[in-house]
């Protein structure tokens, strides 16, 4: 039905963000399990992007960030991607 109205289904796409105070070997550690983890449930379907807060502690009350490491889910910019219909 959706590809007959020009609707094409995309796969999910999951986008992270991982909060942290400073880069050192115990930031190193809860990354390495996240990416295990989606690498095992989600293989290919995921970004991760890592925020320093020591660099811009400005968004760590723009995000309401009271410790860190934090993880927060990202919206994809593009949920559905509607093509349009040929005649």
């Amino acid at each position: 039905m959706s590809e007959s109205l020009g609707l094409r289904r995309t796969k999910p796409h999951y986008k992270l963000c991982v909060y942290i105070s400073s880069p050192t070997k115990q930031s190193d550690s809860p990354l390495t399990r996240l990416r295990k983890i989606c690498d095992e449930q989600i293989p290919a379907a995921y970004e991760i992007e890592v925020i320093d807060l020591s660099k811009s502690p400005e968004l760590a009350k723009d995000n309401n960030i009271l410790a860190a490491p934090a993880v927060f889910p990202r919206l994809c910019e593009k949920l559905l991607v509607i093509y349009p219909r040929r005649m």
